[in-house]
């Protein structure tokens, strides 16, 4: 994961966070060409890590993910029940 940060015309990403990544397909989601998306940040500083955990679906014609924020750690608890969204590769919490 990367902080997008604008500075003058240009734009620079910071790496601020690894991730893992799950995407399962069980009854009712080959229909829809859909899967159930689980992902889970886990930012560098910290031992163990602050963490951010979103549940959603992933669409495979698009590629595309929605969903919310479904635990944190102490510092990002604030963020639970927030939506993302994901397009390409840019992930958005609102």
């Amino acid at each position: 994961m990367a902080d997008r940060r604008r500075q003058g015309h240009a734009t620079r990403y910071k790496h601020v966070a690894n991730y893992s990544s799950v995407k399962r397909i069980s009854c009712g989601t080959e229909q829809q060409n859909t899967a159930m998306l689980w992902v889970t940040l886990f930012f560098l500083k910290g031992a163990p890590p602050q963490n951010m955990t979103l549940h959603g679906a992933h669409d495979f014609g698009s590629g595309g993910q929605i969903g919310s924020v479904s635990a944190a750690s102490s510092l990002f608890s604030s963020r639970i029940g927030n939506q993302f969204k994901r397009v390409g590769d840019t992930l958005t919490i609102a």
